[in-house]
């Protein structure tokens, strides 16, 4: 079975690709100045520009707009619950890589979170170590996605 993404992603991709477009990275929270060494870092790691917002409904937003490469979410910003929030973006586009802040433990965080394709645990106060991870593994992931395949 063949599948094909819808033609706006298609068209970014080429954008991308010819370097037409820069890629966004949508970063949810309220406090997003106090990680703005992680942002700086992600920015420049991975060529893309960065878009803060405070809200939940804001997020979703430039989900649908935008198409964005991924989505860093301070779950203490949200307005509703991360699953939900996740889901969400889920259904807008399952290729926007999310990245979660937390401070739960990893394996409270994992079990909370199983099944929801989030990329990556984030500290509450993430840090450029962290920003070279996240950016090592959207690489990783973006690499192996092509904008058709075979299922």
């Amino acid at each position: 079975m063949r599948w094909r993404k819808p033609l706006t992603r298609e068209v970014q991709y080429r954008h991308r690709k010819q370097g037409k477009e820069m890629d966004n990275i949508v970063t949810v929270s309220a406090q997003a100045e106090s990680w703005r060494g992680f942002t700086d870092a992600l920015k420049e790691l991975l060529s893309a520009d960065i878009i803060t917002v405070g809200s939940s409904s804001e997020a979703i937003s430039l989900a649908q707009k935008n198409c964005p490469l991924a989505m860093v979410i301070d779950q203490n910003a949200l307005d509703k619950p991360l699953a939900e929030m996740v889901r969400e973006i889920m259904v807008i586009d399952a290729m926007i890589n999310v990245a979660c802040l937390s401070d739960l433990p990893e394996d409270e965080f994992h079990e909370k979170t199983e099944g929801l394709g989030i990329l990556m645990q984030l500290s509450p106060n993430p840090d450029v170590s962290e920003a070279f991870q996240l950016a090592s593994r959207i690489r990783q992931v973006s690499t192996t996605q092509g904008v058709t395949g075979t299922i």
